[in-house]
């Protein structure tokens, strides 16, 4: 583990996991190979912050990965992992590793043995804090070997340098103060870090040190990655979070984003959301690694940043960006590609260079043999060369590894980089590096089959990721899951697995934008138009069947629901983009409704003349489903102008007409607190609820009765029994999000009464239901109770 992690039995190598945590597991296991280690410690080690269910899920998982690497067939099992349902080690003298031998080595005196054994950092490219604390304790002891004459070794009997297997888990920071449920967790990837180690130094300073630095340089030059590292490395601040900005435009989006990424709940009505965020990041110090700025620097968003640096006077920015923001006061820091090898050096210099590092690892991942050798140490070295240090453009060309060579690879990158020559003269500097980035990705294309070509184009409808039974239901193409694998292996998308655990597929915003232009050669006008309407058919499928059946896996589809609300309100179908927004209300009602939903919404509203009849339930629920996002963004006036349409659609027809009473009896109240205005309307949507067995209609009247009861009539207790019966309407409806909720309100009668175990009790069931469903932005609320 010293210089870097791999195992080695006999003659077999092992240097490539299949992900960083499983190589961290096998790592701790070695550094404490007597210890026996719970699994919820190593939960928390590996994925800090993260469910305890899914966490022993992913655990399990990595088990058995590691499992099948170190117990291969005709070995024994249990022969080397010993793991029982409480914890995980390797068995008697299973392992031996280098760390724990070179500190015997130094403890013994033998200095020859422990600079032979020190062969690098610990464990390099892991920044954890358990890993960070062993390498630098690992790093004196490194130092003291160095200078041999002043190296001395204190008796067993004083005090001596901590042992490996004395390292444990920092424990977690107190979080009762943070106003979230759990810490922002920063993105994570499968492949390993390279290089920028002189980078990286800088960036922490300058981090440290300015409140804004912006991080630029051409796309695919690692800008994002080496920020991650960065901001995970940094220490001295509260809270670092990212906020993904790729898909913003404007300056609301920005701030929406910034919500989302510090999870904070729908503000108040009469809250700003930037004050929202203001106040949720004031008495912190904290660090917000903001991606992908480029397209917001003249959207307005430049001066939420400006805000939140003057209202936030401990708040430190670290901003991926290629163009400046042009405020006072910020540092920029260009980020260059990695340094080229030389054409003509020798075999060592090249395998020591960076790009040739990262081309070996990546091809590695589709050929474990692949070395610089006497013979491809050139070609190796023109080829990075050739694409000019670009990260992106590096890892696709080692991606065809299994079937080219280096000297194939550039002679194809020669051919097309002869065009692109005369495009750098006309381009300028920073085009020529797009036009390299480009080169890369025409390569890839040129290569793949014209059925590879066409999913590819057909894939960029897609928005924020993909299933393979999507891909293969919009796309039409019945060996989707073939077509995905091969697109997966040449790096042209990229896979994990999503909240349900099925994997899901991505595509590079680079290769979108290069994909796009290729899509009039690929698809006709009516094939683009085919493909248009089954995405759009899709996702309404999918909607309408979720239905308010809120679930984990729905969270990941959101940019397609909405893709699919643009293409239906595009195309002219607005009975369709509001059958999907209305079935989605369980989703909006947890996590917020987009601004973009919004406008859709007003905009197919806006289109209903176009609806034939019959078509009034549909309204009336879409217009009370848009009153109760506006009434959560603050635009009270707007909602009750969609519930006074709602009344009016509605008519005498007994079902629609108890929902609008609802909507309107709960406009009264949340606006005004005005029961006695709203009791009316609540007890004739009841009678008219019950008699067309409109269940959630129902529940919904009956819980705000209760809630009328305990906060205007002071009857905690009538409140508590209304409450029950709006619970088991929802259950009986099968909305099992919303009668969870119920059991928030009864908690706050219990303690009303001062009956503080039940209540306890029943904020505790609150906290688990919320946090099993993903209803974060109620957790807050809940703690502050």
């Amino acid at each position: 583990m010293l210089g870097a992690i791999e195992a080695r039995n006999g003659d077999v190598r092992l240097t490539h996991f299949v992900s960083q945590p499983i190589a961290a597991l096998l790592a701790r296991l070695a550094l404490l190979p007597r210890r026996a280690h719970p699994r919820e410690e190593l939960v928390e080690l590996l994925w800090p912050g993260v469910a305890l269910d899914v966490g022993r899920n992913r655990l399990r998982n990595a088990i058995a990965s590691l499992r099948r690497l170190l117990e291969p067939p005709g070995v024994g099992a249990g022969s080397v992992l010993v793991a029982d349902r409480q914890s995980v080690q390797f068995a008697p003298q299973a392992c031996r590793c280098d760390a724990l031998e070179f500190e015997s080595a130094v403890r013994a005196g033998d200095l020859a043995q422990a600079r032979a054994l020190y062969r690098g950092e610990l464990m390099p490219g892991f920044y954890e804090d358990w890993v960070m604390e062993a390498r630098q304790r690992l790093a004196v002891l490194r130092e003291r070997v160095a200078d041999a004459d002043d190296l001395l070794l204190p008796p067993r009997s004083q005090a001596a340098p901590q042992s490996t297997a004395e390292v444990a888990p920092k424990a977690p920071a107190d979080r009762s103060a943070a106003w979230l449920p759990a810490p922002p967790t920063l993105p994570s990837w499968l492949t390993t870090f390279f290089g920028r180690a002189a980078e990286r130094a800088q960036l922490a300073a300058l981090v440290a040190a300015h409140r804004l630095v912006i991080i630029g340089g051409p796309g695919g030059c690692g800008k994002t990655r080496l920020a991650v590292e960065v901001a995970r490395a940094a220490s001295g601040f509260d809270c670092v979070a990212f906020v993904a900005l790729a898909d913003c435009t404007d300056a609301g989006q920005c701030v929406a984003q910034l919500r989302v990424a510090l999870q904070l709940p729908a503000p108040a009505s009469a809250t700003e959301p930037l004050e929202q965020v203001v106040v949720a990041l004031a008495g912190q110090r904290p660090l917000l690694l903001l991606d992908n700025f480029e397209q917001l620097v003249h959207s307005g968003a430049v001066a939420v940043v400006e805000a939140l640096l003057a209202r936030v006077p401990s708040l430190h920015l670290l901003v991926t960006s290629r163009r400046v923001l042009g405020l006072p006061g910020e540092r920029e820091f260009m980020l260059a590609p990695l340094p080229s090898p030389e054409l003509h050096g020798s075999v060592e210099q090249t395998a020591c260079n960076e790009c040739v590092t990262l081309f070996v690892d990546r091809a590695r991942s589709v050929r474990p043999d692949f070395q610089v050798t006497a013979r491809n140490h050139e070609s190796l070295a023109a080829l990075c060369r050739a694409l000019v240090g670009l990260p992106l453009a590096i890892e696709l060309a080692a991606s065809r590894s299994r079937a080219f060579s280096p000297s194939d690879m550039h002679a194809a990158l020669a051919q097309r980089f002869s065009l692109l020559a005369r495009g750098e003269a006309r381009s300028g500097r920073g085009g020529a590096r797009h036009d390299s980035l480009r080169g890369a990705i025409d390569w890839s294309w040129q290569l793949l089959e014209p059925r590879e070509r066409r999913l590819l184009c057909a894939l960029s409808v897609f928005r924020g990721g993909w299933t393979a039974l999507g891909a293969q239901a919009v796309c039409d193409e019945p060996q989707a899951r073939e077509l995905l694998e091969s697109l997966t292996a040449d790096s042209l998308l990229r896979s994990e697995p999503d909240n349900a655990g099925a994997m899901r597929f991505t595509m590079l915003e680079m290769i979108r934008e290069y994909v796009r232009r290729q899509l009039d050669g690929q698809l006709s006008d009516a094939d683009a138009r085919l493909l248009r309407q089954r995405h759009r058919a899709h996702f309404l499928a999918q909607g309408l069947a979720l239905g308010q059946r809120c679930q984990a896996a729905a969270r990941d589809d959101v940019p397609n629901f909405v893709e699919a609300l643009q293409l239906a309100v595009d195309d002219d179908e607005p009975g369709l983009a509001l059958a999907l927004a209305v079935a989605l209300r369980g989703e909006w009602d947890q996590h917020g409704m987009p601004v973009q939903v919004r406008g859709l919404m007003k905009r197919a509203l806006a289109g209903h003349p176009l609806l034939d009849a019959g078509f009034e339930s549909l309204l009336v629920q879409a217009h009370l489903v848009l009153r109760a996002a506006l009434l959560v963004a603050g635009e009270s006036e707007a909602a009750q102008t969609h519930v006074t349409q709602a009344l009016a659609l509605a008519g005498t027809r007994p079902g629609p007409r108890a929902a609008a009473l609802l909507g309107h009896a709960r406009q009264l109240w949340e606006r005004s607190r005005a029961g006695a205005q709203a009791r009316p309307l609540l007890d004739e949507a009841l009678l008219l609820a019950r008699r067309e067995h409109e269940t959630e209609t129902e529940a919904g009247v009956v819980a705000t009765l209760a809630t009328v009861a305990f906060h205007e009539d002071d009857q905690p207790d009538q409140a508590i029994a209304l409450f029950g019966q709006a619970q088991l309407l929802y259950e009986s409806a099968g909305l099992e999000h919303l009668a969870h909720r119920m059991l928030f309100p009864v908690a706050n009668c219990h303690a009303k009464k001062h009956r503080y175990e039940p209540a306890l009790a029943l904020l505790a069931e609150c906290e688990r239901r919320f946090i099993a469903s993903g209803h974060v932005a109620a957790l807050p609320e809940l703690a502050n109770v």
